[in-house]
């Protein structure tokens, strides 16, 4: 995983941030990206990091529809 792409409009230092965040999101979500590429495991990360959201945005409609019942059930 040393290749990294390159972007001309970014500045050194987005490139840098860019890249830590890639990194981070990686060693987050991809624990076994040290057997496919940079790209391969950037882009595993992103899908495994969506699935995280989407999991959590269904679990804040679940606990916001479970305050709804107990609001009306107490009225």
């Amino acid at each position: 995983m040393t290749t990294t792409k390159v972007y001309p409009f970014e500045t050194v230092e987005e490139q840098r941030a860019r890249i830590e965040y890639e990194d981070a999101l990686i060693s987050a979500y991809v624990p076994e990206s040290d057997t496919m590429t940079r790209e391969e495991a950037l882009a595993l990360a992103n899908e495994r990091d969506l699935q995280a959201a989407m999991a959590l945005r269904d679990d804040v409609i679940t606990l916001e529809n479970l305050q709804i019942a107990i609001s009306r059930s107490r009225t």
